[in-house]
């Protein structure tokens, strides 16, 4: 699951800001405003796009013209077209995520809070903490349940999909849906075969790469790598490289791979490293090369195979990446992201490179420095941690200062600690939420269990809820407090749930009480998921109710279904969140909705696909999500952004 935050929800004013959101079975984190929950257009709302490229000698986008950009501007995503769209929204502070990459000394006096929020963090990070799906799947109980709306024999607690009914109904539903006429149906599906894992879904997804739709062609990479079979190894790599054979493979004759199709090929060669030894292949040399030689131009076909050596852990890559690195003739978003890649295989040997990279002049790589160090520092490396420190005081770069904290809460250790309760007790609002944020995660670390200051720590937050006005740092202090699971806060979390205000708090409000598992919260949870009002909040809802382990929600849900008169942007949110919660009784279902072409448009079985692949993923964290997880978010090129969207 990734983040659980804005289901797709249907505003004017946001097809005023944002074009309608292209997926392959994702979300497009919009340009949610001040006060908004976070806006996503579903599928289905307009015509998509053209295909992307095939540009120079490739196709695809072009990079840009500079090396970076400031920390304003807007969107560093792709144009949206259309499809469905996942929860989550890019978090309240208005725009939408900034540029990173610019200059350090560059800082203009406008800037946007969304790319910079601690919601921001949250919502590319939040599944380690949250991980709903196994929570559903520890449940003691393992028995299939019938399918009726509101039956009065049904069990009072969610019951998890038994591998039985992913193999003999999940699966083939999602082989019919391969068929379907809409094209985010067959794309969702292809991701979803993924998930379920199956080894004969190779040959399944294998069909769609030949696919009408480039969508449904860069589905089916990302599905071949979400599946982690090594056999796909080849023939990703013949995309990736733009081979004679892969043009055939694709129906391309003797035109090109399009660029973003070649850049999801190279992500789908990570995925599979991810979880597969891939040592005796020819991926990691295959992708230095496409690093290397980079023949069109394109930042995604260097910025792809960066982000799979890291997912691949490839430590044969090391000496090569540090030295990309340092080169200050590479664009500065591929400096990042090699940056990215070193810190996620986690060798020491370039610690050094990342603290040097704190004082670049590039902020895409102060911000990837600031970000990595919390993954490669040890809690006695007092030069590395003071040098975090004083990118927190002095550092000129919003995110950078966001991403130093939230590494020395990963770093850990009493005078990181105490350094973050001073950033809560004295910062300002960013250093604040970001503070609270890293001390969760700092107490949600086992190594610091035992801390005897955790007692006090929460309380300090506890207090801070209390007299924070601002919704925003009230929704952080909430979720910290729910990741510590201090409940002795719920009775005022509930309260001010209860009293209303900005719907995007209160949907952090529902996702905190369902951290917490506050069981006194439940009937009010419970007549927030019937509220005939925010789709997001009503989601989020539901979502607490899960984290709850209560079957209520499904019920509340699977009636939504039933409601003519909801909107598409429902009906879709409503399919998604039951493919979340992850309850069996939503199955058949989720099902009928795939194979009953002529009764369920076209958005809604796309939806259905998507949440057949939540109820039958074999992870209870997709692989998909460690691309955005301890990651530079705030520079996304064309390929990373799409992926990024990915349910």
């Amino acid at each position: 699951m990734k983040t659980i935050m804005s289901i797709a929800v249907i505003m004017g004013s946001l097809m005023l800001l944002a074009a309608v959101a292209s997926a392959h079975g994702g979300r497009f984190p919009g340009t949610a405003g001040v006060g908004s929950a976070g806006g996503f257009v579903p599928a289905g709302t307009g015509t998509p796009s053209p295909s992307p490229g095939p540009g120079p000698a490739g196709g695809g986008s072009t990079p840009s013209p500079t090396t970076g950009g400031t920390t304003t501007g807007g969107i560093s995503t792709p144009a949206p077209t259309a499809g469905p769209v996942r929860p989550g929204g890019v978090p309240t502070g208005g725009g939408g995520l900034p540029v990173g990459g610019g200059f350090t000394g560059a800082i203009k006096k406008r800037r946007s809070d969304a790319g910079t929020s601690w919601a921001a963090w949250w919502f590319f990070n939040d599944d380690r903490f949250l991980n709903l799906k196994a929570k559903v799947r520890s449940q003691e109980q393992d028995t299939d349940t019938s399918d009726l709306f509101m039956s009065p024999g049904a069990s009072d607690t969610i019951v998890k999909v038994p591998a039985k009914k992913i193999r003999e109904k999940v699966n083939p539903a999602l082989e019919y849906a391969l068929g379907d006429d809409f094209f985010d149906t067959r794309a969702a599906a292809a991701i979803a075969l993924g998930k379920t894992g199956f080894p004969e879904n190779i040959a399944h997804i294998l069909k769609a790469v030949s696919d009408d739709d480039h969508r449904v062609r860069e589905s089916a990479c990302l599905g071949l790598g979400i599946l982690g079979n090594k056999e796909a190894v080849p023939f990703l790599i013949h995309v990736m490289q733009n081979t004679r054979e892969a043009k055939k493979a694709l129906g391309r004759g003797t035109g090109d791979v399009l660029t973003r199709t070649r850049a999801f090929a190279a992500l789908g060669l990570g995925l599979i490293g991810d979880r597969t030894d891939i040592s005796g292949t020819q991926a990691v040399s295959a992708l230095i090369d496409m690093i290397k030689n980079n023949e069109n131009g394109s930042r995604d076909l260097q910025v792809a195979p960066l982000t799979a050596l890291g997912l691949m852990r490839a430590t044969e890559a090391v000496p090569f990446l540090i030295d990309f690195a340092k080169d200050q003739e590479n664009g500065a978003w591929q400096r990042a992201y090699a940056i990215t890649a070193l810190s996620k295989i986690g060798d020491q040997a370039a610690k050094d490179v990342l603290v040097k990279g704190l004082r670049d002049k590039q902020n895409a790589v102060v911000q990837s420095s600031a970000m990595g160090l919390g993954l490669l520092t040890p809690a006695d490396d007092k030069k590395t941690i003071a040098a975090l420190q004083r990118t927190v005081r002095r550092g000129r770069d919003l995110a950078a200062k966001n991403f130093a904290i939230i590494s020395l809460g990963q770093i850990g250790g009493v005078s990181n600690r105490n350094f973050l309760v001073r950033l809560v007790k004295k910062g300002n609002k960013f250093e604040k939420t970001f503070g609270a944020l890293a001390l969760a995660v700092y107490f949600n670390n086992q190594k610091n269990a035992g801390d005897p200051e955790r007692r006090d720590v929460a309380k300090m937050l506890h207090k801070a809820f209390n007299g924070a006005k601002d919704p925003i740092e009230r929704g952080a202090y909430a979720i910290s407090l729910g990741i510590m699971g201090y409940d002795t806060a719920a009775p005022d979390i509930l309260k001010t749930l209860l009293k209303g205000g900005q719907a995007s708090m209160r949907a952090h409000l529902c996702v905190a009480l369902g951290l917490m598992r506050y069981e006194k919260s439940t009937k009010d949870i419970q007549d927030i998921v019937k509220e005939k009002g925010d789709v997001d909040l009503r989601r989020n809802a539901a979502i607490a109710l899960g984290l709850m382990g209560d079957k209520g929600a499904v019920d509340e849900l699977k009636k939504e279904i039933q409601d003519s008169a909801n909107s598409q942007a429902v009906q879709g949110a409503v399919v998604q969140g039951l493919g979340f919660i992850g309850d069996v009784s939503a199955v058949d279902t989720l099902v009928q909705m795939v194979k009953e072409r002529s009764k369920f448009k076209d958005v809604t079985r796309a939806f259905a696909a998507v949440a057949l692949g939540l109820l039958g993923d074999k992870d209870s964290i997709s692989v998909i999500d460690h691309i955005a997880e301890n990651s530079n978010y705030i520079i996304r090129t064309d390929a990373i952004g799409e992926v990024l969207t990915i349910l």
